[in-house]
């Protein structure tokens, strides 16, 4: 399920970069454990297997984003 929406703020989990999946270097080199902000949400969950994507970006650099899986963010907007 997506709790995920335009504008929160939000941070990578740190232990998505002891996974070591394909592009997780790029994700790290790129953003580290910096405070992102969602731009929008693909929801793909009603699909078969598929996943919830949360396209992130550095708020003052809107042509800076990268696609990140929900399941890898902390929502840091909702506490």
């Amino acid at each position: 399920m997506n709790n995920f929406q335009h504008g929160d703020n939000v941070k990578i989990n740190s232990r998505v970069y002891s996974y070591k999946w394909e592009g997780w270097k790029e994700l790290w080199d790129k953003y580290e454990h910096h405070n992102l902000i969602v731009d929008r949400v693909i929801d793909f969950t009603d699909a078969d297997n598929g996943k919830c994507l949360v396209i992130v970006g550095y708020p003052y650099a809107h042509c800076n984003k990268f696609v990140v899986r929900a399941d890898y963010l902390d929502n840091l907007s909702r506490f």
